[in-house]
């Protein structure tokens, strides 16, 4: 594949607020982790890696048949930003373009979402970075480019990619046409119902549109479906046992 994008699924961290191993927890009888495993496989944009840390050998276990790589985060008591490091030297000795970081808990993102955000990422040049966004949340999916592999290696504690997406400067939208497809993803929750069919923000006009940002912007694609995490489930009826769980603030 010509832009060689590495694809990675954090699934490192210890689930300390749910008390029980967030990798492991069945959706329809098959487990985050599996799933979001399943999920990047079936998107074919490129080589995926699970980014394992606590409980590590029981996840690596769950996909051991899976065509995954699994990398091991020693320091995963740190924070975030060690699984960041783990995937972004992983991506390097990939050789890879770019690097694709979901989180293992975003549990509505499907083949299709990884695929649209990797179209939006080559229409707009792949030296540009890509991030998913709905209403008031910006965040993972993400796709980084190499020039800032440097600055993902430098990151501390809890911090995700955040602060590397604020240096990157300008942003801006692809338009659904660019991409190839309308977005349609299945979506469980009303708030989120309005979205379906949407691509992303078109904010350029049709002559930007055409040519590739500048090295360093930033791209905005509309999806849904990266809002819904164990944290902030988008039906609650799909995890019973989280009840009690968030309504005791653990």
């Amino acid at each position: 594949m010509a832009d060689r994008l590495f694809v990675t699924v954090l699934a490192a961290g210890a689930s300390r607020r749910l008390g029980r191993p967030k990798q492991l927890v069945k959706l329809n009888g098959e487990s985050l982790l599996r799933r979001q495993c399943r999920v990047a496989l079936e998107a074919n944009i490129g080589p995926v890696a699970a980014i394992l840390g606590c409980h590590a050998n029981d996840c690596a276990a769950e996909i051991a048949d899976l065509d995954v790589s699994t990398q091991l985060n020693a320091e995963w008591k740190e924070g975030i930003a060690s699984s960041i490091r783990v995937a972004t030297a992983a991506a390097m000795d990939h050789g890879a373009d770019g690097i694709l970081i979901f989180h293992c808990d975003q549990y509505q993102i499907t083949s299709r979402d990884l695929q649209t955000l990797h179209a939006a990422w080559i229409a707009a040049g792949i030296s540009c970075a890509a991030r998913s966004i709905h209403e008031s949340y910006t965040g993972p999916p993400v796709i980084l480019p190499s020039c800032v592999f440097p600055n993902l290696l430098a990151l501390r504690g809890d911090e995700g990619a955040r602060r590397v997406f604020s240096q990157l400067g300008s942003r801006a939208g692809i338009d659904p046409e660019s991409v190839g497809w309308a977005y349609s993803p299945t979506i469980a929750s009303d708030r989120a119902s309005k979205a379906v069919g949407e691509c992303a923000h078109p904010t350029r006009s049709g002559r930007d549109r055409e040519r590739p940002l500048n090295r360093g912007g930033v791209i905005e694609v509309s999806m849904a479906n990266a809002c819904a995490d164990l944290d902030v489930p988008a039906q609650l009826s799909d995890f019973p046992f989280l009840i009690d769980t968030l309504r005791q603030g653990r």
